[in-house]
């Protein structure tokens, strides 16, 4: 296996600009506490600011327009210490990594996609501190994808290490079930990182159910050997025939409950939630069509003004930011990797260096953001 490249994470910087809008000071304003060492900065040869993110705190109503929610519901988030914040003068401040970190939750998920139709006007007027923000965090993104992809190859070399141990053509098992919908999975995995690297989200999050659902069927045939009933549907599927996803769905939340796995009601209700933000984009659903309907442009760097109110037809770019598409696909791939396990771990069975990379790529995912973004810092 060839050595990997060393990955290395910058620390976030936000311009001059954003942050004096952050901050309600004039530009010259903020290289002046960067001079003076009040704000940790840098300023370029060419007398550009850039502010050290960790430096600035955000107001409710700014963080609202970042997160593409209403200024009730982060006081209401903050009111019931889910979104961490200082109270001075009478005001509330949130440090700027509140954003990163908590726009990243499934609590911001649910109340985007439950708002976000609402809230297109207000994007038209605050588009340029949303335009920023994105700007930086994409630039931040690069790691992470890189990362992404080493995990996506490694997935490719260890499951092609088996193919001359597997007849795809002649047997007709569970293990050969499997194995071919995983072959699909990583095609699918490629894909869909590829989309989020380009900002076309609209095509990603279509992949994402299909990942999910494959994963399931992969399971399921594996787990459910022993079942004369299931026999008969790997048969049917072998002939053309499909499964439906709540045949899967509902085995493998049984088999999680009767096994002690997990609670089954917790991990149906995670299920459940997933579907449902991105079954919206399979199925044609109006809100999540109207996710794509922009009241922003951009006429180049430092030139931000509104466009016309219509539809990105190229691009299909999401209000919802890469980054947070980039997350749920970190999410993702975790789940892909237990799913090799699963699927492998038994039934090859697999070598013990393959398990070994599979369980690393697991063990990093399973981590918060913010600690695998110092792990890849400190590579």
């Amino acid at each position: 296996m060839k050595d990997k490249p060393v990955i290395k994470l910058k620390e976030t910087y936000l311009s001059g600009e954003l942050a004096a809008k952050m901050l309600s000071k004039p530009i010259s304003a903020i290289k002046g506490m960067v001079e003076k060492a009040e704000l940790r900065g840098r300023i370029s040869d060419d007398g550009r600011v850039s502010v050290f993110a960790d430096d600035v705190y955000l107001t409710p109503k700014i963080m609202a327009i970042m997160l593409y929610v209403q200024e009730k519901d982060i006081l209401e988030w903050i009111t019931t210490d889910e979104l961490k914040a200082i109270k001075a003068n009478g005001q509330y401040k949130i440090p700027y990594k509140e954003y990163s970190s908590f726009g990243q939750s499934g609590k911001w998920m649910k109340k985007f996609h439950d708002n976000s139709f609402e809230l297109f006007k207000k994007m038209a007027t605050d588009g340029e501190i949303i335009n920023e923000v994105n700007e930086g965090f994409r630039r931040g993104m690069k790691p992470r994808i890189v990362k992404a992809r080493q995990v996506i190859e490694d997935l490719e070399k260890i499951h092609n290490d088996y193919q001359s141990q597997i007849n795809v053509l002649d047997y007709r098992t569970a293990l050969v079930a499997s194995y071919v919908i995983c072959a699909r999975i990583i095609s699918l995995l490629y894909s869909t990182l590829n989309l989020i690297e380009k900002d076309k989200l609209v095509g990603a999050s279509v992949l994402f159910r299909s990942i999910y659902e494959g994963m399931d069927l992969a399971q399921y045939f594996i787990l459910s050997t022993g079942s004369k009933n299931a026999q008969k549907k790997l048969a049917r599927w072998f002939e053309g025939g499909d499964v439906k996803n709540t045949t899967t769905s509902d085995f493998l939340l049984n088999y999680i409950d009767e096994n002690g796995l997990a609670d089954r009601r917790k991990t149906k209700k995670q299920k459940d939630q997933m579907y449902d933000i991105f079954s919206g984009f399979v199925h044609f659903k109006f809100e999540s069509i109207m996710e794509s309907f922009n009241a922003l442009g951009s006429s180049g760097f430092g030139q931000r003004k509104v466009h016309q109110i219509g539809f990105d037809y190229k691009g299909t770019k999401l209000l919802r930011k890469s980054v947070g598409f980039l997350t749920a696909f970190e999410g993702l791939l975790t789940a892909v990797l237990a799913t090799f396990i699963i699927c492998f771990r038994e039934s090859l069975p697999l070598k013990t260096e393959h398990e070994k990379i599979l369980l690393e790529h697991r063990d990093y995912f399973s981590k918060d953001v913010m600690e695998r973004n110092k792990i890849l810092k400190d590579k």
